[in-house]
């Protein structure tokens, strides 16, 4: 998130997240602690308000009956014990990584859904373009939660080539 550019593209929402993360941490832990307990409360209504700026590809995935269920649950049982972890996360990946990506050796599969919008697709193009043995795949029309979808194609394909 230190690169030129890194907050284009992302929704209103999440750049306030990110930036907070980055200058602000002790604001970050209290945006995570409202939203636990959005999260912990009424999901349908939650679901509405925090989904309402993803793409559709992302909708159709989410809203599927059972991947509703899954994502939910998951969601849930990250902040079950509290909003800290989450928080901490947001921070970490927000704050320089205390490494330079280009030198990073060893292959790196990057898969993502190009019209994702928590996590752009220039930011995979960045770390495709500056980890020297990145190997990526862009998914045209998959958004972030691609893999509820996709996941027997990522881990056939990672396994035959290990």
């Amino acid at each position: 998130m230190n690169r030129p550019g890194a907050y284009q593209g992302l929704p209103f929402f999440n750049r306030v997240l990110a930036k907070s993360a980055r200058w602000f941490p002790l604001l970050t832990y209290l945006i995570r602690r409202v939203m636990r307990g959005m999260v912990m409360g009424d999901i349908e209504k939650t679901t509405r308000q925090l989904m309402s700026s993803i793409p559709a590809a992302d909708k159709a995935v989410l809203y599927a009956p059972k991947d509703f269920k899954i994502f939910v649950n998951s969601v849930r049982e990250g902040l079950r014990s509290g909003s800290r972890g989450v928080a901490c996360d947001d921070i970490l990946i927000n704050q320089a990584w205390g490494f330079d990506p280009a030198n990073v050796q060893p292959r790196i599969d990057i898969w993502h859904g190009e019209a994702d919008v928590n996590v752009p697709i220039h930011a995979a193009r960045f770390l495709c373009a500056v980890i020297p043995h990145a190997r990526a795949t862009f998914l045209p029309g998959k958004g972030h939660f691609f893999l509820f979808n996709c996941w027997q194609d990522v881990l056939s394909r990672l396994v035959s080539e290990a």
